[in-house]
């Protein structure tokens, strides 16, 4: 994630520096230039609501609707429940990437991580959706991998490689 808004920030320097053409902006500086006479309206909350889509295929399901599906699809719940798995390892791996000392294993595991989540987010696209294939969250869970790599980085030992290999 660091060095994503590194890019980011490289990026945006190099645009603002070269180009007369445009202008960074803050959002309270665009609004504070914005006419007097401008009119928008403010949205202080989403509205409740589904997607019209997906009123049908919930509902050829035995579903009433997409908030039916949500709370009690059996696949969906079990998903729900192994997403969170997967999730609360990754943020365990992070948090010890977080803690550690040694700034060469950090910055290679930093690396490792970020891809990491990277595909852990990018194999979530459609969660929730029914009638979609469940396949995504298989290749969700080889984030692990990546993110274990990331750990090994970190403190490498063979207790680890038996760890991840047998689960003990």
């Amino acid at each position: 994630m660091l060095m994503l808004l590194a890019r980011l920030d490289y990026l945006l320097s190099r645009l603002e520096a070269e180009s007369d053409w445009l202008q960074l902006t803050t959002p309270s500086q665009f609004i504070a230039n914005l006419p007097e006479d401008y009119n928008f309206e403010e949205l202080t909350s989403i509205p409740d609501g589904q997607a019209h889509w997906m009123q049908q295929p919930c509902q050829d399901q035995g579903y009433m609707d997409w908030f039916d599906f949500n709370a009690n699809d059996i696949d969906l719940q079990e998903f729900r429940s192994e997403f969170s798995k997967v999730r609360n390892r990754l943020m365990f791996i992070q948090s010890a990437i977080d803690e550690a000392l040694n700034a060469e294993k950090k910055r290679s595991a930093e690396r490792l991580m970020s891809y990491a989540e990277f595909v852990f987010a990018a194999n979530q696209f459609e969660f929730g959706c029914v009638g979609v294939k469940p396949d995504w969250f298989y290749r969700a869970k080889s984030a692990l991998l990546t993110a274990e790599a990331a750990y090994y980085a970190l403190n490498p030992s063979l207790s680890l490689i038996r760890n991840i290999i047998f689960g003990t």
